[in-house]
């Protein structure tokens, strides 16, 4: 277990994902989430799994620390079959939130990477009801980024927020174009 009380949630996780297709790895992440909420603390997951990780919403609904959020890059599932094959397809992913919501689970989206802005507007949009806090980034490491009106995208994903009322978090790469 774990030997602390750590004063924010373990984060699973930015670089992977805590429920991947392949059903041999994904197995110990119930495990894993065991071993943390036993140690009295709680896990903010971040997952393009979509509806898999609900297995896991009867451990991290029983603590009110828990977060669970979705990677939300597409609207329309053609896309995101094309760029995140091993994904979920974005509505399953929302519909995760809606359950995660349901259960009085905390929720967030991460709003990144941008590829298409108004494919990232629409699917923000479509969470919205779900979502308790965005956290909104860019797509970098590629030059095909370079194209794209990012001061109009972070002025654009402001505007939904605030008219919706939800809270919003820009990373620093987006932040600086407005």
């Amino acid at each position: 277990g774990l030997e602390k009380k750590l004063p924010e949630p373990v984060f699973l996780c930015f670089t992977c994902d805590p429920y991947p297709v392949n059903p041999l790895v994904n197995m110990y992440t119930r495990d894993i989430i065991e071993i943390i909420l036993n140690s009295d603390n709680a896990v903010n997951i971040l997952t393009k799994a979509g509806t898999r990780a609900t297995r896991d919403f009867d451990m991290i609904e029983t603590d009110r620390r828990c977060k669970i959020g979705a990677t939300l890059t597409f609207f329309d599932e053609t896309l995101s079959r094309e760029w995140e094959p091993e994904a979920a397809a974005p509505i399953n992913r929302v519909e995760m939130l809606r359950i995660a919501k349901e259960c009085g689970i905390t929720t967030r989206a991460s709003i990144e990477p941008v590829i298409i802005p108004s494919e990232s507007l629409k699917i923000m949009g479509m969470a919205l009801p779900y979502v308790d806090e965005f956290k909104i980034g860019k797509w970098n490491h590629d030059k095909a980024a370079d194209a794209i009106d990012w001061r109009k995208f972070a002025r654009d994903a402001v505007a939904l927020m605030e008219k919706k009322g939800k809270r919003y978090l820009l990373k620093d790469d987006l932040k600086k174009y407005l």
